[in-house]
């Protein structure tokens, strides 16, 4: 690509603006549709990429224009043009999630609420045989009615289908991988569920649960079970500890988990009162051998995102613009690293008390546990 953004047409119809982030795969632009007249992001595909990489992204393409839900971001148009695939997707006027909590923690109703949409919009997806397999806040987008928009399904991939990964891949982000993609096991739909509890949890503590390298982040979850702190509402930590046990089929389903979320918001303990007990949850053995450990560390190498200042695009509406499926140029704090490594987690090795044990309680009320009744039936499927 030759002159600088803003003289590049791209498509015979799109004029680039400046650079809205770069990612591992792509780099989005922003950009004005000639012929339609609105602005719109450009995901451009990093000519001579990994062949890998450039199928997930031809899927990205693919996947999203199979789904049609106010809560993704809608894609416009596909092209290929000196041999690099080309994205045309909703421009997204406001800040990433991420960019958002660079400015502190959310009150408990707003992550409720959030929590409510995004778990719907997981639902519509789930729904129609995908997932996600990369929620983590650089992906959530909110426009000028604060209203999340899920973004970048790079990583996406049909439920029960073998995806498209090299051989022995484990995709997605250290910080927010659910415990059966970090052992390697089969990725379902309750991965996306655990993930997105993750997330609202740090919306509400300003930090991540799980941080540290990509290694000590993806163990420590085997570990033990997040940290819900004794400011979270009854309501609203009953929720989040529910989607994040360990054992994936003792988690509620997307849809389930957006009316429980629902109600968290609209219950008025949720806006006025703190637990009246501190939870501390007891540690879990692992389970794991030393030689499963050293497979997790040569597996979970990141792959670097890195980002870099966003050019200036004198043309530019005055709106505070967010692109999708890039780490934002613009974040507050840096993205982490996306796990993408060649190195399987040892498929044998042993989930914690052989995968079968009880959890800890979904919640403390006055100091006495809460039973979890159905764990002791479910198998980690």
């Amino acid at each position: 690509m030759t002159g600088s953004p803003d003289q590049v047409v791209l498509g015979g119809r799109y004029r680039l603006g400046g650079v809205l982030g770069r990612g591992a795969m792509a780099q989005v632009y922003r950009a004005y549709d000639l012929r339609l007249g609105r602005w719109v992001a450009v995901k451009r595909f990093r000519p001579g990429g990994d062949p890998v990489d450039r199928r997930r992204f031809e899927t990205e393409a693919q996947v999203l224009a199979g789904l049609t839900h106010h809560g993704l971001v809608a894609v416009y148009d596909a092209f290929q043009e000196r041999d690099t695939v080309h994205l045309v997707l909703q421009l997204v006027h406001g800040p990433t999630l991420l960019q958002l909590l660079g400015a502190g923690p959310l009150p408990p109703t707003a992550v409720a609420q959030l929590g409510a949409n995004l778990a719907a919009t997981l639902a519509y997806v789930h729904g129609r045989g995908v997932v996600h397999r990369d929620i983590k806040p650089s992906n959530i987008l909110l426009d000028e009615d604060n209203h999340p928009h899920l973004a970048d399904f790079g990583l996406a991939r049909l439920i029960d289908s073998t995806g498209f990964t090299r051989s022995g891949e484990v995709v997605g982000t250290a910080a927010y991988l659910a415990p059966e993609q970090v052992r390697g096991e089969r990725v379902g739909a309750e991965a996306d569920v655990y993930s997105l509890g993750l997330v609202l949890l740090q919306c509400l503590t300003g930090r991540q649960e799980y941080d540290g390298t990509p290694v000590e982040a993806a163990l420590a979850r085997l570990s033990r079970p997040p940290e819900i702190p004794a400011s979270v509402p009854v309501a609203l930590a009953d929720v989040l500890a529910a989607m994040t046990r360990l054992r994936r089929a003792a988690r509620p389903k997307a849809a389930a988990c957006a009316a429980l979320l629902e109600r968290a918001a609209n219950d008025p303990g949720t806006a006025t009162g703190p637990r009246t007990a501190r939870i501390r949850w007891a540690a879990a053995a692992s389970g794991l051998s030393l030689a499963a450990v050293a497979g997790l560390f040569a597996l979970l190498q990141p792959s670097g995102e890195s980002s870099a200042p966003a050019t200036a695009d004198p043309a530019s509406p005055p709106t505070t613009t967010t692109s999708v499926g890039a780490s934002p140029t613009s974040a507050v704090t840096s993205a982490p690293a996306t796990v993408a490594a060649t190195t399987a987690v040892p498929s044998s090795a042993p989930a914690p008390q052989g995968g079968t044990a009880e959890e800890p309680a979904a919640s403390t009320k006055h100091g006495k546990p809460k039973k979890d009744k159905g764990d002791k039936k479910n198998n980690d499927g």
